[in-house]
């Protein structure tokens, strides 16, 4: 992810949207949320 700039387009476009700590909260939320439904083991998206 990182050598092909993967990694660097979704935390820039992660910390575009983040101006306050409720849009912090919230991002984080969703994030953990949807890497629960598409990770197929709930503890290897808790890591990520």
């Amino acid at each position: 992810m990182v050598a092909s700039g993967m990694l660097h387009a979704i935390t820039h476009m992660l910390l575009k949207s983040i101006h306050s700590t409720v849009s912090l909260v919230c991002s984080t939320v969703t994030s953990g949320v949807l890497l629960n439904l598409v990770m197929g083991d709930q503890f290897l998206s808790i890591i990520m």
